[in-house]
């Protein structure tokens, strides 16, 4: 065989193992290329979720926090309106029993004596206004055995104390109108809070 065939030779096979190289490696290439890909649109998925997450997450931490100012805004109305109401409330009584002084405090004291034979002590106002004689005509009128105990000296508040051995009973404006509330605070909040969330 010449020579010349023989280089032909190795040229070709030389040109048939090149483009087969190459071949084999833009094979290799696209694979690796398709691999990359691949990975790369995983870990974009996983980012993308794991941010979807947080903003979930943020979200609702927003929305728990706007929740918790919201009840802490109507605790304060709601605060606000009861002690307003409380206010009122007061002023009303004491006109009230302004109207009808000693026949108002003949009534509370017929609701609260137990014994009929308990001492009655006034503030201030009350002994002013009331005296000793008040608990003589209570009893005349109601059939008890009351005593004037005296004057709560130094107190600034208003009303009566029953008092029998070791025991007191607060018939004082502020007792009443909190034993009121207490009595009727889950009325009292469905009325001014109905159909109000909290």
């Amino acid at each position: 065989m010449p020579l010349e065939d023989i280089l032909r030779r190795i040229e070709e096979e030389t040109a048939s193992r090149k483009e087969a190289i190459l071949e084999s490696a833009r094979k290799e290439a696209a694979l690796r290329k398709e691999r990359a890909k691949e990975a790369l649109e995983k870990e974009v998925a996983a980012f993308l979720e794991s941010k979807k997450r947080e903003a979930e997450l943020e979200a609702q931490r927003m929305i728990a926090e706007a929740r918790l100012w919201g009840r802490n805004e109507l605790a304060k109305v709601k605060q606000e309106a009861l002690q307003m109401l409380r206010r009122e409330l007061e002023t009303r009584l004491l006109a009230a029993v302004e109207a009808e002084y000693a026949s108002w405090w003949k009534e509370v004291l017929s609701r609260s004596v137990e014994s009929g034979d308990e001492e009655v002590w006034m503030f201030p106002e009350e002994a002013r206004r009331l005296g000793p004689q008040f608990v003589e005509e209570v009893n005349r009128s109601l059939g008890y055995r009351l005593s004037f105990g005296g004057v709560l000296e130094g107190q600034s508040g208003r009303g009566l104390l029953l008092r029998k051995g070791g025991v007191t009973v607060d018939l004082s404006f502020r007792t009443l109108l909190e034993d009121f509330f207490r009595s009727n605070e889950r009325d009292v909040l469905l009325a001014l809070f109905q159909g109000v969330e909290a």
